[in-house]
């Protein structure tokens, strides 16, 4: 059942035979981790991800923790944003995932 509200995203829809993946700040924290799944797999365009607009200022904000435990430079961590700013679909639309929102959504599917 698709959401009459025109501000909904879906967690995961298909567009063109593309995959579109809603992405949270947690995985996209992981694209910092060399050799992580994230970084092997954004890169290769299987899918267009997409995530809220803030994620990019939350992982921004966690900058030197990121640098600590992926143990890369701040030269590094500027890049790999960069990187992530070009391969991703950051939205202000509200992102709703399959599991949904704390108050649930009339169009979302419930597990």
């Amino acid at each position: 059942m698709e959401s009459e509200d025109p501000n909904y995203l879906p967690a995961l829809s298909l567009e063109g035979g593309v995959a579109k993946i809603v992405v949270d700040t947690n995985v996209l924290f992981t694209f910092f981790f060399k050799n992580s799944v994230t970084q092997k797999i954004l890169p290769k365009r299987v899918f267009d991800f997409c995530s809220p607009v803030y994620a990019l200022e939350e992982i921004k904000s966690y900058r030197q923790e990121i640098e600590k435990k992926a143990r890369i430079s701040t030269d590094a961590f500027v890049k790999l944003r960069e990187d992530l700013v070009v391969r991703g679909i950051y939205t202000s639309r509200r992102v709703l995932g399959l599991y949904g929102a704390s108050k649930g959504h009339p169009g979302q599917k419930r597990y």
